[in-house]
């Protein structure tokens, strides 16, 4: 009697109990800009969405969709990933290799981040902010860390994982 008490009681429980509700909500782009492929996305401290894709940068502040690209102020279209870092820039990279961020309402480069483009044209599948440090890891081994105070690039190499990491150094100023 009583064990069937114990099981009445947690079978009442069970069905007055109430499920956690997710909040889902569907943004429809497709009309907007014709994406085929999404690599990344990011939610920035005012909420909004920036969405890497394959013909530029979506922007979705919860009821507007702005589009970016190399017409309108992108220094490259097929944005493979965003890192949004503590001080709020958004920094992008590019499948061509190329770096800039958004700061002050527009996307910018530098001249010394432009030099990027002549020690490697590969791909920057992450990207680390910590102070004044960038750094930059790409495919097939390459790794670049970079001092913007001092303008200093720093390019690893790693050429063998079995035995001990050889890297070459390039100190580029």
């Amino acid at each position: 009697m009583f064990r069937t008490l114990i099981v009445f009681l947690l079978f009442l429980f069970s069905v007055s109990s109430q499920g956690q509700s997710y909040y889902s909500k569907n943004i429809d782009i497709e009309d907007e800009v014709p994406i085929s492929s999404i690599f990344d996305i990011q939610k920035d401290s005012l909420n909004r969405l920036w969405i890497a894709t394959d013909i530029g940068v979506v922007l979705y502040n919860g009821t507007k969709i702005e589009f970016f690209n190399a017409e309108n102020g992108l220094l490259d279209n097929t944005i493979l990933k965003i890192f949004i870092a503590e001080d709020g820039v958004i920094w992008f990279t590019t499948l061509s290799g190329k770096v800039f961020f958004y700061k002050d309402d527009k996307f910018q480069s530098t001249p010394f981040l432009s030099s990027l483009d002549t020690i490697s044209r590969k791909s920057y599948y992450k990207i680390e902010v910590k102070e004044d440090q960038l750094l930059l890891l790409g495919n097939k081994g390459d790794a670049f860390k970079i001092n913007f105070k001092k303008e200093t690039v720093y390019k690893y190499n790693l050429l063998n994982r079995d035995t001990n990491v050889r890297y070459n150094l390039l100190v580029k100023k």
